[in-house]
């Protein structure tokens, strides 16, 4: 959900920075996000729970990159500790209140470059093979081409996200309710999630 909700600023950067190369540091479970992205270069996996030799190998690997840009939407040091010249991070950002959306708060760290991002509608990519595995999915659950779909994911990685199943419930029942039989509701996630 949290990397999810970075893919605008790598569409931002890239529309912006035509000619660049975009490498992405991501942890190792949403690495998948980013491994069908034309948009990407290389995809850095780094594990916090690492001892600190492995992250300062890690730190180290980076720093031989040679950044000219680092954009951190975690608020860490790896920008400062890689060296790269401008370094844009949400402990700087200009707006970062807690009432703020997640997408938002992420795309005000970009007001550094004085940019604005254009919504296009597509930031994630998957490719053919894993739209034909979703599609047969979908008709198996009984959906169709034409049907309009309202994706919701139930869970989180941790409880402190967690919201309570009932309100899903209202959630689902109120959606499905403005125009019966308009909607059709597609309940994500992994077993993984709590």
């Amino acid at each position: 959900g949290d990397v999810v909700l970075t893919l605008p600023v790598l569409s931002c950067l890239k529309e912006n920075f035509t000619g660049a190369k975009i490498d992405v540091v991501v942890g190792p479970r949403p690495k998948e996000v980013f491994a069908k992205d034309p948009r990407i270069g290389t995809v850095f996996v780094y594990d916090k729970h690492a001892d600190l030799k492995e992250k300062f190998s890690f730190i180290k690997k980076l720093r031989g990159q040679n950044y000219d840009m680092a954009v951190d939407m975690r608020g860490s040091l790896i920008p400062v500790l890689i060296g790269a010249k401008k370094r844009f991070s949400q402990l700087f950002s200009l707006k970062n209140t807690g009432n703020t959306h997640k997408k938002s708060t992420h795309l005000d760290i970009l007001k550094g470059f004085e940019i604005d991002y254009k919504d296009k509608g597509r930031n994630l990519y998957i490719d053919d093979k894993d739209r034909e595995r979703m599609n047969k999915m979908l008709i198996e659950a009984g959906i169709n081409k034409g049907d309009s779909l309202i994706g919701i994911s139930p869970s989180s990685k941790g409880p402190l996200k967690q919201w309570k199943l009932q309100g899903f419930v209202e959630v689902i029942k109120g959606t499905l309710g403005i125009k019966p039989g308009h909607f059709k509701v597609v309940l994500i996630g992994d077993d993984k999630q709590t």
